[in-house]
């Protein structure tokens, strides 16, 4: 491909991206959350729901209108 446009990889690369995103926020939230006195157990809940949830978008985003090929 040329040196400007995008290659077949850079989809998978950018949703990947997301979701070690969405793992890092989630973490981030735990500790914030778990230092506010929130019992640990529900904190990371919360972060697993979130990934949860990401990789469910991932999985589910080729399948909406317009986006396939």
């Amino acid at each position: 491909s040329p040196q400007g446009s995008p290659g077949p990889h850079s989809v998978s690369i950018s949703s990947a991206m997301g979701l070690i995103l969405t793992a890092t926020a989630g973490l981030c939230l735990w500790i914030i959350l778990w230092s506010l006195s929130v019992s640990g157990l529900d904190a990371i809940l919360i972060a697993v729901v979130m990934v949860l949830i990401a990789i469910g978008v991932r999985q589910l985003l080729p399948f909406l209108p317009g986006r396939r090929e």
